[in-house]
C-alpha cells in the first residue's frame, strides 16, 4: 500500500524500551536488541519524522493511545525494526498496521516516518522486520502439560494458570481478569482472559465467534495453524475428530494452545464436560491436526488460532 503525507498529529506507541545486548562472554561490545524478541538486532538505520502536523508520539504499545513521549517533525530517528500487524490510527483515519520500534524506546506510526512506502505486504523494503516478521514469539509453558492419546481428555482441577510464562506481544502480567474471577466464572472465555492480555475482548467476550475478527480489528495475527500460547477458537456444532467420534463445541468454544507435535496440538479449557472436565475446571485434550474430517458433521472445527 502507497502512502501519502497529512499533515496531522498522531497518538503513536511505543514498545518495551529498546536495550542494549552484551554478545560475548567478556566482551564490552553491544547491540541494539530486537524489542520483540530480545535478541540482537541488525544495526539501525536513520530515518526523519515526516508529514506530521508539527509531533509525532510515542507510545508503549504499537497501538493509539499509550503516549510515553513527542517527537517533533524533522526529528532523526533510528528504525530498529519494523512490524505490519499493530493497530491502525483511527484518529486520523488511517487504516496501516506497520510500525517501527526505535533506539531510546517505543514505536513510531510509520506512515509519518520518511522510510521507503510500504508494499503490499505492509512493510517497507529495506527495514528489518522485527522477530523475523512473524509477530509474537510462542511462549513457554509454566505448567505441567500430560502426554495424552489423540482424543484424550484428563482433567486438571479447578485452576486457572497462570498456564505460560510471559512472552514478547502476548503476556500474563497484564491479564484482563484475575485468576481467582476465572475460576469462580468458570467458562471457556474465562480461562482464556485470565491468560492473555485480550482486554479488547470485552464487549463480545460471549460472542467468541466474532473473537477472530475482533483479533484482526486490534491488530492480532489470526492463523490456520496452531502455535503455543496461541488462542483456538472452534466453530459451532458437531465435529468429528475420528471416523467415529465427535466433539461437539455447541455456540462455539475457545481455548489456549499449550502444546504442539507434528500430528496434533495439546489444549487447555474450561467448561468442556468430557473426561471429568467441566466449568470452573481445567482439562488438557490433545486434538488431531491437521483437521481430519473437515467436511463431516458441522464442517472445520477451527475458525482460527489468534496470536
Amino acid at each position: 500500500m502507497f502512502r501519502t503525507k497529512t499533515l496531522v498529529r498522531l497518538a503513536v506507541a511505543a514498545s518495551v524500551a529498546a536495550g542494549f545486548v552484551v554478545v560475548g562472554a567478556g566482551s564490552a561490545l553491544a547491540c541494539t536488541a530486537d524489542p520483540t524478541t530480545g535478541q540482537c538486532a541488525p544495526n539501525p538505520k536513520t530515518y526523519k519524522v515526516s508529514g506530521t502536523d508539527g509531533t509525532l508520539a510515542v507510545q508503549q504499545t504499537p497501538k493509539v493511545d499509550n503516549i510515553t513521549r513527542w517527537l517533533h517533525e524533522g526529528d532523526s530517528i533510528q528504525v530498529i525494526c519494523q512490524i505490519n500487524n499493530g493497530g491502525p490510527d483511527p484518529y486520523d483515519g488511517l487504516t496501516s498496521r506497520t510500525w517501527d520500534a526505535i533506539v531510546g524506546g517505543g514505536w513510531v506510526y510509520d506512515w509519518y516516518v520518511n522510510t521507503s512506502p510500504q508494499g503490499a505486504d505492509g512493510f517497507s523494503p529495506g527495514v528489518p522486520h522485527c522477530g523475523a516478521g512473524s509477530g509474537p514469539q510462542p511462549l513457554t509453558v509454566a505448567v505441567s502439560v500430560p502426554n495424552l492419546a489423540i482424543g484424550g481428555i484428563q482433567a486438571a482441577g479447578q485452576t486457572a494458570g497462570p498456564l505460560f510464562n510471559d512472552g514478547p506481544g502476548f503476556t500474563n502480567a497484564g491479564r484482563a481478569e484475575s485468576l481467582a474471577s476465572a475460576v469462580a466464572s468458570g467458562y471457556c472465555q474465562d480461562l482464556v482472559m485470565a491468560n492473555t492480555d485480550f482486554s479488547w475482548l470485552w464487549t463480545n467476550i460471549n460472542y467468541v465467534a466474532r473473537w477472530p475478527q475482533d483479533a484482526r480489528a486490534n491488530g492480532r495475527t489470526v492463523t490456520g495453524n496452531p502455535v503455543v500460547g496461541s488462542v483456538v477458537v472452534f466453530n459451532p456444532g458437531w465435529h468429528y475428530w475420528s471416523s467415529q467420534h465427535y466433539w461437539d463445541y455447541g455456540d462455539g468454544h475457545v481455548a489456549m494452545v499449550v502444546k504442539v507435535d507434528s500430528t496434533s496440538y495439546t489444549i487447555a479449557e474450561f467448561n468442556f464436560s468430557l473426561g471429568g472436565g467441566g466449568r470452573h475446571i481445567l482439562d488438557y485434550r490433545r486434538i488431531p491436526w491437521p483437521d481430519p474430517y473437515p467436511t463431516w458433521g458441522d464442517g472445520a472445527s477451527v475458525l482460527g488460532f489468534i496470536r
